[in-house]
């Protein structure tokens, strides 16, 4: 199935980047109850781009409206779907964020992306509709915390 870039469906509350070099918060409300963003099981919604030469610290994400039945989401990138928030519930309100994970050896390393991830060429940040029957009522809103070290048009 297709991705849907969500700049060019819904870009409804983006804020832009400011200043190269500068450490900001980008947040993106997604709709899944307008037709444009409603997603079937396993189809990804490109919530927020991210250019070339970005340090991506951290990624929330907020359920605002519950989708009314047992639905679950992620939030990863191009490369991992779910490498910031591994699958968790849009049926209820509230805020989860991506947590530091060790994977135990001698020494421990970072598991996936949960200490943050440079992004040498752009990608975007994206919300994957995990269960069958997809997300379609729910309404989430993503917060990335980044920063821009290459000129950004």
């Amino acid at each position: 199935m297709a991705d849907k870039l969500l700049s060019a469906v819904n870009a409804a509350h983006i804020r832009r980047y400011e200043k190269q070099g500068h450490r900001k918060i980008v947040t993106v409300d997604i709709d899944f109850s307008n037709a444009a963003v409603t997603s079937a099981q396993n189809e990804v919604v490109q919530a927020i781009p991210i250019p070339a030469g970005t340090m991506v610290h951290a990624v929330c994400a907020e359920v605002l409206v519950v989708e009314g039945a047992a639905r679950n989401y992620a939030v990863g990138d191009g490369s991992s779907t779910s490498g910031f928030i591994p699958t968790t519930t849009a049926n209820t309100l509230g805020k989860t964020h991506q947590v530091l994970v060790l994977t135990e050896a001698a020494p421990n390393t970072v598991t996936g992306l949960t200490n943050g991830k440079f992004y040498a060429a752009a990608d975007t940040i994206d919300v994957l509709a995990v269960t069958a029957g997809g997300l379609t009522t729910c309404k989430l809103r993503v917060e990335v915390d980044m920063t821009v070290y290459t000129a950004v048009n």
